[in-house]
Order: structure tokens, then sequence, then C-alpha cells
């Protein structure tokens, strides 16, 4: 995660920036944010002024969410103890979604059967999102 802040400039123009260059966790850019240390610059690095008034900060996801091979999606599920319910939602939803679960190879968070099983089981975007940056890594170490 990262934190886009967004405002003006002294003479009215836009402003807007995302920081820091590394991934923070939700937590730690939440805690950021809460922390307001963000407003202690009042210029950019060039030296132009801010209107520091103006400033607002929000959470910013720059993760590229790429497709997952699904045994790695399943060990990312193991690990966070959650493949039981996937597997039971799967079940219980109608046989397309259970169809595409065996068969697909990669799954991407964008698909809308995803969505489905999130919805489902009452699940946040952040922890799905979370699930498959693991499974990402996951996949990754396994190449």
């Amino acid at each position: 995660m990262k934190i886009k802040i967004t405002g003006q400039f002294t003479n009215g123009q836009p402003y807007y920036a995302v920081i820091p260059k590394e991934n923070l966790t939700e937590i730690e850019a939440q805690s950021l944010i809460d922390s307001e240390s963000w407003k202690d610059n009042s210029s950019t690095s060039d030296g132009s002024p801010l209107d520091v008034t103006t400033l607002q900060a929000e959470l910013f996801d720059d993760f590229e969410y790429p497709s997952v091979k699904k045994a790695a999606l399943r060990e990312a599920l193991y690990e966070s103890n959650d493949l039981t319910s996937v597997e039971a939602a799967i079940n219980a939803a109608n046989g397309v979604v259970k169809i595409w679960w065996e068969d697909m190879q990669y799954i991407t968070l964008e698909n809308p059967k995803t969505l489905m099983i999130q919805t489902a089981l009452g699940w946040s975007e952040s922890k799905v999102k979370g699930i498959f940056r693991r499974a990402n890594e996951i996949q990754i170490a396994n190449q």
C-alpha cells in the first residue's frame, strides 16, 4: 500500500503525490495517514509551496494483481486458514462456479466468480487482495 496525497499549491494549481516509494502494509499506511506527518512538508522537492489546508490523504494500492495459478492461490488460502471455507462456498454456489474452480488453471482478482465467492464469504476487498498478493509471492517463489 501507498498513500495518495491530493491538494493544491499556494497558486491554486492541483497537487498530487504518491508516497512512499516502497510499499507499506495497510496498517502501516493507515497509521501514517492518521499521524498526519505527511502534512509536515509545506513545499515540494523543488521548493514549490503547498497550501497544507487543502491536502488530503487516502490509501492507494498500486500493486498490479496478476493472474495466479490455482495451486498458489490454494496454498495462500491454506496458510490463512481460509481454504476450507472457500471450498465450502464454492460447493454451495451454482454449478458454474464449481466448474470454474475445478477447471481454471489461473485465477484473477477481477473475475466475477472471485467476487461472488468474496461476497458469499463476506470478505473485505483488502482481505482478498492480501490473499492474492500472498499467492503471487508463492507463485514467484516456486517458478
